[in-house]
């Protein structure tokens, strides 16, 4: 999506330039509003996957099924994930890491965990996530729930 021209979006969007140019100063403009939406409905998907968990594992386990799956259904944000140095990359990853805070708090207060959600391993298990997003845009036949669960391995590895 980064470089999208405003001609390529109102191509794909089946609208005229005048009505373009209403809605968005730049293509980078629409592009952002494009990836802000996507994020709030992705974070609306994650945070109902996460409600039904029970147990740390299945919660960790739903947080990063539900998270690859929105990614991967979702061109949108899967390039902005790909694009290393994106501002919509870094919206995403806070996203991520407020649940992952959230689900190693819960397996902290349930037992199941003992470290706190320090930054420096938040941020490798944050590499993770990226590692397997990355892995499924370039193999999309890959199986997500063996993803997840290999997910919910290494956090809770990183955080027990």
């Amino acid at each position: 999506m980064r470089g999208a021209t405003a001609n390529e979006i109102i191509e794909v969007a089946g609208v005229g330039r005048n009505t373009f140019y209403e809605h968005f100063e730049t293509s980078e403009a629409a592009v952002g509003e494009a990836v802000r939406r996507a994020v709030q409905e992705m974070k609306s998907a994650v945070t109902a996957a996460v409600g039904a968990a029970r147990t740390p594992r299945e919660r960790l386990r739903a947080l990063s099924s539900a998270w690859l799956s929105e990614l991967s259904r979702r061109t949108t944000l899967l390039a902005a994930v790909c694009d290393g140095a994106s501002q919509e990359r870094a919206s995403i990853v806070r996203e991520l890491e407020t649940e992952l805070r959230a689900a190693i708090d819960f397996g902290r207060r349930s037992g199941a965990l003992s470290l706190a959600a320090d930054p420096a391993r938040l941020a490798c298990v944050v590499g993770a996530f990226i590692g397997a997003v990355e892995y499924l845009a370039a193999h999309p036949t890959s199986d997500i729930r063996t993803m997840s669960e290999a997910l919910a391995d290494v956090t809770v590895r990183a955080f027990r």
